[in-house]
């Protein structure tokens, strides 16, 4: 035992044997780097999403002022907030 904590790797990820320190650097690369593909991922979605809020936003914004407009603006700045703050 290492100490460290688990991670699981599901069913298909061959686990290599303790004894192979060079396959464990690898898979750990691995993981490390598919790891890095998602947060960049996820960073991306975010902002893409976010760009369509403000757009969604500045359009309603144009037109002239009424009730429920004006509860979906608050609304899409609440959306947009939200992304910021993850």
């Amino acid at each position: 035992m290492c100490g460290r904590p688990c991670t699981d790797l599901g069913h298909r990820i061959p686990v290599p044997p303790k004894r192979d320190s060079k396959a464990w650097a690898e898979l750990q690369h691995q993981l490390e780097a598919q790891a890095i593909a998602q947060a960049s991922a996820m960073y991306e979605r975010n902002v893409r999403r976010r760009h369509e809020l403000e757009r969604q936003l500045a359009a309603l914004q144009a037109l002239p002022t009424s009730e429920g407009r004006q509860r979906s603006i608050r609304d899409l700045r609440r959306q947009i907030e939200s992304l910021l703050r993850h």
